[in-house]
């Protein structure tokens, strides 16, 4: 799901008066190195308070840097911060009893000031400095600080949403806001006799979630917020979310992560390769169902409201693209079709989407997605646009044509294909 939509699977605020903060402003005289100067209001000086606060902080906190960056003492501090802030964090989460200002605002402040000070130099090094590599990783550095902005809710709760979705949280502007956003699942949560182990199907949904919010995220910094973030285009958002679930089939990375609680072991590559066999099964039908709620959304809503007839409209779209008729007993499936309210006529998208993701999933190392210039080019020409331009373009760049039905036709028929021991 996206922006409140399902799919099946705070910054901090102020006021500005005055401040007798210093700030580093870089600057260059001549062809020596960038030194930073030192900025204070001189208003904050007609006030002997605020002078001593000002004067105070001088002898404090020293300028960020004293000589030319470089890329170890930059990802050093920029560590630092994201660390401390992770430290306030992992405190406001350890709180068993009565939460207050002192355990939980100011532990909050705190992660957002470290976060925002490791997003604000990140931001500052990305744009001024003369070193391209530095500004590579300044970039790197924007988008681990952004993706600490991001807030998970995992587990269920009573009066929690029920299903699992990435919602907004904030736009991204490029030099003014970094992109928020929050993850809402439901997976099984721990407990005195359980792990609260997470099932493939969980997996997939953190991943295909996580890919949603991938998107928000690298796809925030943009110039204009009408333009960051998702796709303008509704039927292009669930490819970037389907695109991470295909990551799923590797057993490189799942090895990364997925282990035994106990041993420590990761999953076994072979057991991996017998779970894609499997996940091949009833694919075609698979897919026939889903192009039968796509016939439902639709002809929901073409239809005449006054003379709908929601069961007969299931009833016909099952038998049509499934051969079924529904039984006595199970009318009103519409009912429990929650993309009918969200998605509209346009529940479609998934298997839309779906021959994009294969499609874009082809050009990568099937065994070892990481491998080569494809993820790289994925998160720059796919995800890092935003809406920047139409979905039409960001798959062509990618590919370098237009989208065709190709992979997705080989992934249809993986079900009939026999493997080399001829099972």
């Amino acid at each position: 799901m996206w922006g409140g939509f399902r799919c099946d699977v705070p910054r901090s605020r102020g006021c500005f008066c005055v401040s007798s903060r210093a700030q580093q402003i870089p600057a260059h005289r001549g062809r020596g190195p960038m030194k930073p100067i030192r900025l204070i209001l001189v208003i904050a000086f007609s006030c002997p308070a605020f002078s001593a606060v000002a004067q105070d902080l001088l002898k404090s906190q020293p300028p960020v840097w004293a000589g030319q960056p470089d890329i170890t003492a930059f990802e050093k501090l920029e560590n630092k911060h994201l660390a401390q802030a992770q430290s306030s964090i992992d405190a406001i989460i350890a709180i068993k009893g009565l939460r207050t200002i002192a355990n939980t605002l100011a532990a909050y402040d705190e992660a957002v000031r470290h976060i925002n000070s490791a997003a604000y130099l990140a931001g500052l090094m990305e744009q001024v400095h003369s070193d391209s590599t530095l500004r590579d990783h300044a970039m790197a550095m924007l988008s681990k600080a952004s993706a600490a902005q991001s807030s998970l809710s995992l587990h269920p709760r009573p009066g929690k949403y029920s299903h699992a979705a990435m919602f907004q949280v904030l736009d991204g502007v490029r030099g003014k806001q970094l992109p928020e956003a929050a993850l809402i699942c439901n997976f099984p949560a721990p407990a005195a006799t359980e792990p609260g182990l997470n099932d493939y199907d969980d997996v997939e949904t953190f991943f295909h979630e996580f890919g949603h919010l991938m998107n928000w995220i690298l796809g925030g910094q943009q110039r204009w917020a009408a333009i960051s973030g998702l796709s303008p285009e509704m039927d292009f958002v669930e490819a970037p979310s389907q695109m991470l679930e295909d990551l799923l089939r590797s057993p490189n990375v799942l090895a990364t992560f997925a282990r035994h609680y106990k041993t420590g072991e990761p999953t076994p590559a072979e057991l991996v390769k017998r779970m894609n066999r499997a996940s091949t099964f009833l694919r075609v039908g698979k897919t026939a169902q889903q192009n039968g709620f796509a016939a439902i959304s639709f002809d929901m809503y073409k239809s005449n409201p006054d003379k709908l007839d929601p069961d007969a409209i299931c009833d016909e779209d099952f038998h049509r693209y499934l051969f079924l008729r529904m039984s006595p007993g199970t009318e009103h499936f519409y009912a429990s079709f929650g993309h009918l309210a969200e998605y509209s006529s346009a529940y479609y998208t998934y298997m839309w989407d779906k021959v994009i993701v294969e499609d874009f999933f082809s050009k990568f190392n099937p065994d070892d997605p990481f491998a080569g210039d494809a993820p790289v080019r994925y998160r720059r020409l796919v995800l890092e646009p935003g809406a920047s331009m139409p979905a039409s373009e960001l798959v062509k760049n990618f590919l370098g044509r237009p989208q065709n039905m190709t992979a997705f036709k080989q992934w249809m028929n993986a079900e009939f294909e026999t493997t080399s021991a001829g099972d």
